[in-house]
């Protein structure tokens, strides 16, 4: 199974973020969330109750379990952050629209919650959905965690980070 693959499973069920955050911090775009939740699916991980329900080393062992090509995963390969992954990595080439920016600097520094940053973007009907993809590619990765968690300074310099 291909590490990205396995950090989108980690990211999910033992750091606990949800899919779209799992398959942002490992750059894949633009889907929302839809290829982590079946990259969790095709392992047995069927639904929310799994999600920050496993340790590390059972995930390890589970995972190498799983893997087919008797190829060995050590902790240290999945025992990553998903944040410092992302941004270790400059996010991926993320693109970010004005729309997101908007979005995601109304719930990282002024605390709007999703539905309202949508509603102040002019985005109906997406129940935040929209909002906290925005915020995830700016490396918000922990939902509530993150609102309000960044100065007007941290959001540029987050912005720098990710060259967006």
């Amino acid at each position: 199974m291909e590490i990205k693959k396995i950090l989108m499973i980690k990211f999910y069920v033992v750091d606990g973020i949800s899919y779209p955050a799992a398959e942002t911090a490992v750059g894949f775009f633009g889907g929302h969330g839809y290829k982590s939740m079946a990259v969790c699916r095709e392992v047995g991980v069927k639904n929310a109750k799994f999600k920050g329900s496993m340790n590390i080393v059972d995930l390890l062992s589970f995972i190498n379990t799983l893997n087919k090509n008797d190829n060995v995963i050590e902790i240290s390969d999945i025992d990553i952050d998903p944040n410092e992954y992302y941004l270790k990595n400059n996010g991926f080439g993320v693109y970010v629209d004005e729309v997101e920016l908007f979005m995601a600097e109304k719930y990282l520094v002024n605390s709007i919650p999703y539905t309202k940053t949508e509603e102040l973007a002019k985005i109906v009907g997406k129940k935040g959905f929209e909002a906290m993809y925005a915020v995830c590619k700016l490396g918000g990765f922990y939902g509530a965690k993150n609102k309000g968690s960044m100065t007007k300074e941290d959001f540029h310099k987050r912005k720098e980070i990710l060259k967006v």
